[in-house]
């Protein structure tokens, strides 16, 4: 079995742009998500000091 054969093998019938959109699309949200979440924690944690102060 040569190595377009293996490639094809995994990627089954789908296309790659189509394979490519179905990993990127969720990748993006959770990324998205993630990072409002860091923000939100590090405005909760400077609103916590500033009422500290």
């Amino acid at each position: 079995m040569n190595s377009q054969s293996k490639k094809m093998e995994l990627l089954g019938s789908t296309s790659i742009p189509k394979a490519l959109l179905a990993m990127g699309i969720p990748t993006l949200v959770f990324q998205i998500l993630t990072s409002v979440s860091i923000s939100l924690i590090n405005n909760a944690e400077n609103d916590i000091v500033l009422l500290e102060c």
